[in-house]
């Protein structure tokens, strides 16, 4: 019975772990959704147009994505772990 049990925690861990993301992916979902809305809500063919305006958040997450590449500085990793987010490859 014991080692059924170690057998099942062992195998919960891996599913937990495996299905935990990191900072990085949180980010990169975070931006892909901000500028597939703001192109949804800026392009007037879109049925949820709301303003053409909403196309300047899609330059600004576009261009914040560019300097983060280049620099390695990104805003929002900073803000997930003053939340208290574990980050597996942050130094």
């Amino acid at each position: 019975m014991l080692l059924m049990l170690k057998a099942l925690s062992a195998k919960l861990t891996y599913s937990i772990e495996r299905y935990t993301m990191s900072i990085t992916r949180k980010i990169r979902i975070m931006a892909g959704f901000v500028v597939l809305l703001s192109l949804a809500l800026g392009f007037e063919a879109s049925p949820i147009f709301h303003n053409v305006n909403w196309l300047w958040l899609t330059t600004f997450a576009g261009l914040n994505l560019f300097q983060s590449g280049i620099t390695g500085f990104c805003l929002p990793e900073l803000v997930l772990k003053k939340m208290g987010k574990e980050c597996e490859s942050c130094s």
